[in-house]
């Protein structure tokens, strides 16, 4: 496979995982804000997308698996290349779970916004600000500390 390909196939993994998992953050939003029909259709857009991923992946992973069969090194060229691949998930899960709380912050802001004026084209807008990225950056914040406690070792 081309190194093309690989290269899609490794940006559709370390995005696709994210983008379902913090999907879940925007219900949470919209549970928190009141705004749900805002929220859900949202949350139903990110879903729609990393889902819709697997289906152009299938094709990718499946000619580079056909092509390592059929080459000489191939099972050890496609073994170190399906650890990158599942590398790459991994480290996309990994941040977006870091992200989430971030996530939920940004997007109760916009549920808010939404509320206040319901236009989806002056949303978008307002995300291109400058402003409003300053803003987003003073969100930025790391999972709470109480959120750890299931994974951590007693």
């Amino acid at each position: 496979m081309g190194r093309g390909g690989r290269v899609h196939s490794y940006l559709l993994e370390v995005l696709a995982p994210p983008i379902s998992i913090l999907s879940y953050a925007v219900r949470i939003a919209g549970v928190r804000t009141g705004g749900l029909a805002f929220a859900l259709s949202l949350f139903n857009l990110l879903v729609l997308f990393s889902r819709s991923s697997n289906p152009i992946l299938a094709p990718l992973l499946s000619k580079r698996t056909e092509q390592a069969i059929t080459a000489a090194d191939g099972m050890l060229a496609a073994t170190s290349d399906f650890r990158r691949l599942f590398g790459a998930t991994a480290a996309g899960t990994l941040a977006a779970g870091l992200m989430i709380s971030t996530f939920q912050r940004i997007v109760t802001v916009a549920v808010n916004r939404f509320s206040a004026k319901p236009s989806m084209v002056s949303l978008l807008l307002n995300t291109l600000s400058p402003r409003i990225w300053i803003f987003y950056a003073r969100q930025i914040s790391t999972p709470a500390s109480g959120n750890w406690g299931p994974i951590r070792k007693k």
